[in-house]
């Protein structure tokens, strides 16, 4: 159930949440932090408390037979008390750094297999194993470490022990050669002190692995404690009209604004381009539409209702962004078109697929829909991926669909065909394109240029095309093979 919070949890948070930590970061919670917390609580905790009670029980009977005896345990227990504390810190510590150390191993190993392809192909093979050599030093030296603190304490809890057993064994000895105790009960009180101090080492010991386990557990705490997205509870609006942003403003972090006081309606059947430079902000717009981000003050309407009064899982339903991060999974095509959809026929998936021009592609592999596609779309080149994910999201026919540059690795004349397919399909939906190619947004009912997270324009093409400002620079340079004039500033350099 640990591992089920945990998955929920993470598919309740926000985007930037998965920006701040790693792919590998996850997987520890549920393969390492998870396992680690579930042994502590099934096995450590209850042996824990059996020992205790133990304890007690023997201290009370030691206490009825001399109570010098228990004097010296307490003693005992005092100095391993004492030891805990002055030791407990710097495994505790020294356990963190082991557990950031296996992260980075973690996160090392899932980018390597990752983009194995890249590292070989830059010949950069030697460079990557002087990486991981680094790094697994780090983690042995840690390791090597904890195991110096532990060999010392181990060390030092045994003289804590040894030291009092000595001391009562010759105590009950005298009172056994006096007459002051029989032999029996010498022998009973020697093994009851014996036990209890076993049981007090025994408690330092799950102490011990209490402390090599506390990051472990607030590793997950804090990820349990992490700021949700919130949720509303009013459903999808069915009968809309427009969604409109108004006066949005956003940014990744608090140095600089991405968006500044962004406005913009998209109404039902029409088609909306975003164009800009990079990194101008165009793409964040589509993912605060989507969800992924809350804006830092305005808000996102659809028919004057703010959209984060509308449940997410609702909201989702109804609007799929689609770009150049889409993740492909390593199944067959037909599969990761569908994605579980069971009830799409064979006849409206192969529609589809003509829509978006992939289908005489799939045709002519070995075994069709049912070809199995490699890890993140390896076997597919870019513009079958972005065609791929395009059929994805027409299949849902989502009410508000955002494309991101999507078909920017495709010839104008297939992107040209798709557009115009896209706009026939979804006449009675609300389509975006985002993108920085203008040639292919010509028709688009109304175009927003965005320079440095602000709208500088809005119209139609003919409209920006006559005020002979930004966009009609940029549609001028998108249109030249060699723009005039154009020559690199490292010309005459050497690199």
């Amino acid at each position: 159930s640990l591992c089920s919070e945990i998955i929920n949890k993470i598919y309740s948070l926000p985007l930037d949440v998965f920006m701040r930590k790693k792919t590998a970061d996850f997987t520890n919670y549920i393969l390492r932090d998870a396992a680690i917390c579930t042994h502590f609580v099934s096995f450590i905790l209850p042996q824990f408390i059996n020992v205790v009670i133990l304890f007690i029980v023997y201290t009370v009977y030691l206490i009825h037979i001399d109570y010098k005896i228990i004097l010296f345990v307490v003693i005992g227990s005092i100095a391993i008390i004492i030891l805990e504390r002055k030791t407990g810190g710097l495994v505790r510590d020294n356990r963190k750094i082991i557990m950031e150390n296996e992260n980075k191993i973690m996160a090392f190993f899932d980018e390597a297999l990752t983009h194995t392809r890249q590292v070989i192909a830059f010949h950069r093979e030697k460079w990557e194993a002087g990486v991981f050599n680094k790094i697994f030093k780090n983690y042995f030296d840690s390791c090597l470490k904890q195991i110096k603190i532990t060999s010392n304490i181990t060390l030092l809890k045994e003289w804590c022990k040894w030291f009092p057993q000595v001391i009562i064994l010759a105590i009950i000895g005298y009172n056994a050669i006096y007459n002051e105790m029989s032999v029996g009960t010498m022998i009973i009180a020697y093994e009851l002190s014996s036990n209890a101090m076993d049981y007090i080492l025994s408690i330092f010991n799950y102490v011990i692995e209490l402390q090599n386990g506390k990051p472990y557990l607030v590793n997950i705490k804090t990820l349990l404690n992490e700021k949700e997205i919130k949720y509303g509870q009013e459903g999808f609006p069915h009968e809309y009209k427009v969604v409109e942003l108004k006066k949005i403003n956003f940014s990744y972090n608090s140095d600089k604004l991405i968006l500044k006081d962004i406005s913009m309606k998209f109404c039902k059947n029409e088609i909306i381009a975003i164009v800009g430079k990079s990194g101008s902000g165009k793409s964040t717009i589509g993912r605060l539409l989507s969800r992924k981000y809350e804006p830092d003050c305005g808000d996102i309407l659809i028919d004057g209702i703010p959209v984060k009064k509308i449940k997410l899982t609702e909201w989702n339903k109804h609007i799929k962004l689609v770009n150049e991060d889409s993740f492909i999974f390593a199944d067959t095509i037909k599969n990761n078109i569908l994605l579980g959809r069971r009830d799409i026929t064979d006849e409206q998936l192969h529609n589809i697929c003509m829509m978006v021009e992939l289908h005489d592609y799939i045709m002519r592999l070995p075994h069709q829909y049912d070809e199995l596609l490699g890890e993140q779309g390896v076997t597919l080149s870019g513009g079958q991926k972005s065609r791929l994910l395009i059929a994805r999201a027409l299949v849902n026919n989502p009410d508000i669909l955002i494309l991101d540059e999507t078909l920017s690795s495709l010839d104008a004349e297939t992107e040209y065909m798709i557009y115009s397919n896209i706009r026939w399909y979804r006449a009675d939906k609300i389509t975006i394109i985002v993108t920085h190619r203008l040639s292919s947004i010509t028709n688009a009912d109304r175009i927003y240029v965005i320079d440095n997270g602000e709208i500088v324009e809005a119209g139609t093409h003919e409209e920006l095309i006559n005020n002979k400002s930004l966009y009609y620079e940029l549609y001028n340079f998108d249109k030249r093979e060699k723009p005039y004039g154009f020559e690199s500033r490292f010309r005459h350099q050497k690199v």
